[in-house]
């Protein structure tokens, strides 16, 4: 079961790109090794638990967006089959006409089968790449995705880029970002927030991204491409009430 308490399971995002999120959960992420991440700890193998906490998020999205964002603290292919019945009766019934999911790279055989079972509903499957650094993704971050390039993604739309954490340059941002907005639809800048892993925010570089001229161009030329997600700077500019955390409620 989960050992991550006072889970928040629903949010929205309400610039940029306004949608419902959910954070539901599942049998728990394949890998789980990732040295940034504890979501992985939100998991349980009963899929009736699951489905039975999953339904409970669900039923507060609205469709008001026409937008829902799922997560689940690893990939899609990892929520019960219930669940994901669920989520298409939900947006049949709300008129929801687009869901995000997130999926690795190694369920990404299954990405064209959801795409079918969901038609006519779009579907936009995000990456979770961190960086296009194959060194410092395969040997820091721990990712588990391999030798792959920026270009060695074809199955999915979307990518979530991850900064502010020692190791890391603005300069290699940049350039992640520029491979990122050549070959996805649409990019998410996840600036790190410390949880319970030892992994430490870089505030000084985290200040240095704030101020910078890369900053101001993520926010005005390429601001309906490219999103800026931090917990605890609204200078991110994402108007975000997020999924996770801790609230007082049971999971």
């Amino acid at each position: 079961m989960s050992v991550l308490p006072k889970l928040k399971r629903y949010g929205q995002v309400t610039k940029r790109l306004p949608r419902e999120i959910v954070l539901l959960r599942g049998s728990g992420c394949f890998w789980g090794k990732c040295i940034f991440c504890d979501y992985h700890l939100d998991q349980d193998s009963s899929a009736f638990r699951n489905y039975k906490l999953n339904t409970e998020a669900l039923k507060k999205v609205t469709g008001k967006y026409g937008i829902l964002q799922v997560i689940n603290s690893g990939s899609t292919s990892e929520l019960d089959v219930c669940t994901v019945f669920e989520i298409m009766k939900l947006c049949r019934e709300k008129g929801i006409k687009q869901i995000i999911f997130e999926s690795h790279v190694r369920y990404e055989d299954n990405i064209k089968l959801f795409k079918e079972r969901f038609y006519p509903i779009e579907l936009k499957f995000i990456v979770g790449a961190e960086t296009f650094d194959v060194d410092y993704r395969e040997n820091v971050l721990n990712k588990d995705i391999g030798p792959r390039k920026a270009w060695d993604f074809k199955n999915f739309d979307w990518v979530n880029l991850l900064f502010g954490m020692q190791g890391q340059s603005l300069e290699k941002l940049e350039s992640d970002v520029k491979l990122a907005l050549k070959y996805f639809e649409r990019v998410t800048v996840n600036i790190f927030c410390e949880n319970t892993t030892k992994v430490k925010r870089d505030n000084e570089l985290v200040e240095k991204f704030y101020n910078s001229e890369l900053f101001k161009t993520l926010q005005t030329t390429y601001y309906n491409r490219v999103e800026v997600l931090d917990d605890i700077d609204p200078r991110c500019d994402a108007d975000l009430d997020g999924v996770g955390g801790k609230i007082n409620e049971q999971n």
